[in-house]
């Protein structure tokens, strides 16, 4: 499969073969993705779909999960295929290692082929061995900025499990899940002013009738509240509604 910019290099026929086994392989992946978003799904939903496609049709892959990770090194498991690929997220963030970590700001793909003999995350590698089945793995980022990433973890039971034809055909899930959570971030995105704006109408009927006061008054009485207590005004506003409800 020649890719923009390469020359054409005849090939010898087992090596077309397996370039059509790839073809093969991505197009299935592509039909079961594509089947899916003709499904009403919320995005937690589709992406845990995505995990639980991804370990059936990607060769040899038996678990899959997809990771958030904060700017600040938090990690949040948003979908797993099963519980081995929880508990890696787990280790992973007990103790600040392993590929998820790397892949948002180091290169988009990072594999292990030997859980048993990779030495970059000695403590990470070690639980991973006495506290799963998982011998090999494959990381790909989503997406990566300076408010953190996302990552398709892909898991095997055995070492030197993935190839050139599993990261290429993971390549197809991987955009899926991407697209998935950008899609949603962009639906909140344009939700929150909405709320934002309802809360601190509220906030604002709220103080205007237990201090008996007039819409501006008690806009500057939510906006003093805010400095008071250094909060972003839909923040204050929400600890107010809180605070009536009690």
């Amino acid at each position: 499969m020649n890719r923009p910019g390469e020359k054409f290099v005849a090939k010898s026929p087992e090596a077309a073969d397996i370039d059509a086994d790839i073809d093969a392989d991505i197009d299935i992946a592509a039909a079961e993705l594509l089947d899916g978003y003709g499904k009403e799904m919320t995005t937690t939903k589709r992406l845990k779909w995505i995990t639980a496609a991804a370990a059936v049709h990607i060769p040899a892959v038996s678990y899959a999960g997809i990771t958030l990770i904060t700017h600040r090194g938090v990690i949040r498991s948003v979908a797993a295929s099963d519980a081995d690929s929880l508990v890696i997220d787990n280790i992973a963030q007990r103790y600040l290692q392993g590929p998820c970590f790397e892949v948002p700001k180091e290169q988009r793909i990072w594999r292990v082929d030997d859980v048993n003999s990779e030495t970059r995350w000695p403590v990470f590698t070690q639980e991973v061995l006495s506290q799963t089945s998982v011998r090999s793995m494959l990381s790909i980022q989503l997406f990566g900025h300076s408010d953190g990433g996302a990552v398709l973890n892909l898991y095997a039971e055995h070492p030197n499990a993935f190839d050139e034809q599993t990261e290429e055909i993971s390549l197809t899930f991987a955009a899926h899940a991407a697209m998935a959570i950008e899609t949603d971030r962009r639906t909140r995105a344009r939700r929150e002013p909405l709320v934002d704006r309802d809360l601190i109408a509220q906030a604002t009927g709220v103080l205007m009738e237990r201090f008996n006061i007039d819409a501006p008054a008690a806009f500057v009485l939510l906006t003093q509240l805010s400095a008071k207590y250094r909060q972003v005004l839909p923040e204050t506003a929400d600890r107010v509604l809180n605070t009536n409800a009690t």
